[in-house]
């Protein structure tokens, strides 16, 4: 397998991630009851997110906490949320990726999720 090389490859990654979340019963929630997120809006941002993180580029603008500390309010996360993504996000890379930008992929999203947890969740 090859590594993730550029934009297209995080499209990938996230169209996976996404299509997995979706059907997954814990996971779901958030993303179809909460948020009813629109995937032709989020992919663009999500991606320019994640390629500002692997690649170093100033595409995203926003605040990551900030939008889930709002989704927070909504419906508390329990540590297992961020456990769960964090799962799903590196299954979908190590299915299709294998690399230096993979493994770098795969500890940011475990250092963003044990971020959240730690800010994000009470009685952590």
């Amino acid at each position: 397998m090859r590594d993730i090389e550029n934009r297209a490859d995080i499209e990938k990654i996230m169209t996976a991630f996404y299509d997995k979340v979706f059907i997954d019963d814990f996971m779901n929630f958030y993303f179809t009851t909460i948020t009813q997120v629109n995937l032709e809006k989020h992919l663009p941002r999500i991606t320019d997110f994640w390629e500002s993180t692997l690649f170093n580029t100033v595409n995203y603008t926003n605040n990551i906490l900030t939008i889930h500390e709002h989704l927070n309010t909504l419906a508390p996360f329990k540590y297992e949320h961020f456990n769960r993504w964090v799962a799903i996000f590196c299954e979908c890379i190590d299915e299709m990726y294998s690399g230096i930008n993979a493994e770098k992929a795969k500890e940011k999203a475990a250092s963003i999720g044990m971020a959240m947890k730690m800010i994000l969740v009470k009685n952590f």
